[in-house]
């Protein structure tokens, strides 16, 4: 882009040497300095030596190198000084596409120095070939090539922009989908062993802060070794996912459920502390999971669940808790399965 717009330039001072209004040695010495500019600027990024800076694209410099070149043929060809003047608006145009407002601030006040100087030394030497219609009509195309460049610029950065809008869409989709990997369990969609500790363990702390109890319960399918054995293992991963749907309904929206281990599930319920209001809202899910039609499944086998709850106590470590739960399971078990028990405070709590 940067080389169109010099070849540009170039082709319209050569045109205004043909029409009498420009010396020949002028276009050739801007082209001749235009080409070592890109060159060098291109051999820099190709050998990737600008990656030791923070700004990789080295804007800055590269703004004052391409605006001196300019600056330096208005002073030695002011006739076509305020074309030149012009073109400054094109590459500030394409520096302003990766510099910081803090390069660009120091790059457009040492450029307005230096023109602002020019402008008192040249006086009325700055001005426009006009003495013939030709050059006329070159002053006209040359500007509205300026405005066209300008505006496919601005064009050219609001489709960045665009661009940069929807890969931020895309990147937090990513981001989503990340988090999902990180704290779903990829079987049942449902939280995963290390996320649900994490929200145990946040809603422990939260206790200790505002006094506001939560309680937990742990979960079991019962006999689920025979569901595999009997039937396999995909039909048992079926068993779990139609089991995690079960479970999450019943559920108020505050409250998680959580993947243990193996056929193991652990619920959070939050702000929570009636044992008896636990205790219905397990039994709810209980009855829910044994009279649902599992015949597709395990041809009229039936599968139930047996759970043990526990209220955290002021100043108990998530080990006593889970403890405690994990006996009121054991107690559900050795009385049958199919059933809610409820652990008693321990003594440390």
């Amino acid at each position: 882009m940067v080389c169109a717009s010099y070849a540009t330039d170039i082709v319209l001072m050569l045109a205004f040497s043909a029409a009498g209004g420009l010396e020949m040695w002028v276009p050739l010495a801007y082209a001749g300095a235009a080409a070592a500019a890109c060159a060098g600027f291109y051999v820099m990024f190709s050998s990737n030596w600008t990656e030791r800076f923070s700004d990789h694209y080295i804007s800055l410099p590269y703004l004052l190198v391409h605006s001196a070149i300019n600056l330096s043929c208005i002073a030695l060809a002011p006739k076509i000084g305020t074309l030149l003047l012009m073109v400054l608006f094109v590459i500030f145009a394409f520096a302003s596409l990766r510099m910081s407002l803090r390069h660009m601030l120091f790059g457009m006040v040492t450029v307005a120095l230096v023109v602002a100087f020019e402008i008192a030394w040249l006086g009325d030497r700055l001005s426009l070939p006009m003495a013939t219609w030709p050059q006329r009509a070159i002053v006209g195309l040359w500007f509205t090539l300026i405005l066209l460049r300008t505006s496919l610029l601005g064009l050219y950065s609001s489709q960045l922009r665009e661009l940069l809008a929807k890969r931020n869409l895309q990147l937090a989709d990513t981001f989503v989908k990340l988090d999902d990997l990180a704290t779903r369990d990829e079987l049942t969609g449902v939280l995963n062993r290390r996320a649900i500790m994490q929200l145990f363990e946040d809603e422990r702390q939260r206790m200790l802060r505002t006094g506001q109890v939560f309680a937990i319960a742990l979960l079991d399918l019962d006999h689920f070794k025979q569901v595999n054995d009997n039937f396999g293992h995909l039909v048992g991963d079926e068993v779990l996912r139609c089991f995690s749907r079960i479970v999450v309904a019943g559920l108020r929206n505050t409250d998680r459920l959580g993947r243990y281990g193996g056929e193991e599930f652990l619920v959070l319920f939050t702000t929570t502390a009636e044992r008896e209001v636990v205790i219905h809202a397990m039994d709810r899910i209980r009855q829910e999971v044994a009279t649902y039609d599992w015949n597709s499944l395990t041809r009229g086998n039936p599968v139930t669940v047996s759970a043990g709850v526990a209220i955290c106590q002021k100043e108990e470590a998530v080990e006593q808790l889970l403890s405690r739960a994990d006996m009121a399971l054991y107690q559900a078990k050795h009385d049958g399965r199919n059933c809610i028990c409820f652990g008693a405070s321990s003594p440390e709590a």
